[in-house]
């Protein structure tokens, strides 16, 4: 179950960005504030703030009445949820892994992989809704990062596994805090 919530906050790049940024901000901003300390596109906030509220993290504020600016706030369950995302987004910045860091898939398969699967199948059986050629991708990139380590093991066939580098290990434990409060 915590995985599925974890693939669903992933699902748009700026969930945890979001929250993150709305955590910085004492629990409020505006789209356009976001969008800029974000720098990111309006719509793509918008889109992001929009699927934040329909899962009850987010809502707009209701003492604050503009109708062509509104702000949105953080919910009791978004508050404990943004401290998680915030300490993500550190561990993700430190690591220099930002980029990588917030894809669709990176982060479910660090938890699998943190959860202790390390075949290919393993993962994929895991994660459930991914398509091999995603998961390919995402561990392609994972290692490219040098957060997962790729290991081919000398025998007929070749059995390829793959485990968390120390790096990928302090982001997969910043992602257990996400799935701790998701969970």
């Amino acid at each position: 179950m915590h995985l599925a919530a974890t693939v669903e906050l992933f699902h748009h790049r700026w969930n945890v960005r979001v929250l993150a940024a709305l955590h910085e901000a004492n629990g409020g901003s505006r789209i356009s504030v976001l969008t800029h300390h974000l720098d990111a596109h309006r719509a793509t906030i918008r889109a992001s703030v929009a699927a934040l509220t329909r899962g009850g993290w987010v809502e707009p504020n209701p003492g604050y009445g503009h109708p062509l600016r509104p702000e949105f706030v953080l919910t009791k369950s978004g508050r404990r949820l943004a401290v998680a995302c915030a300490e993500y987004d550190r561990v993700a910045s430190r690591l220099r892994a930002l980029e990588v860091g917030y894809r669709k898939w990176s982060a479910p398969v660090l938890v699998t992989l943190h959860d202790g699967n390390e075949r290919f199948n393993g993962i994929q059986h895991a994660l459930g809704c991914i398509t091999p050629r995603a998961l390919a991708q995402s561990l392609k990139e994972l290692s490219a990062q040098s957060l997962v380590v790729r290991e081919v093991e000398d025998e007929y066939p070749p059995r390829v596994g793959y485990h968390l580098s120390r790096t990928g290990r302090q982001l997969a434990n910043a992602t257990q805090g996400i799935v701790a409060v998701r969970g």
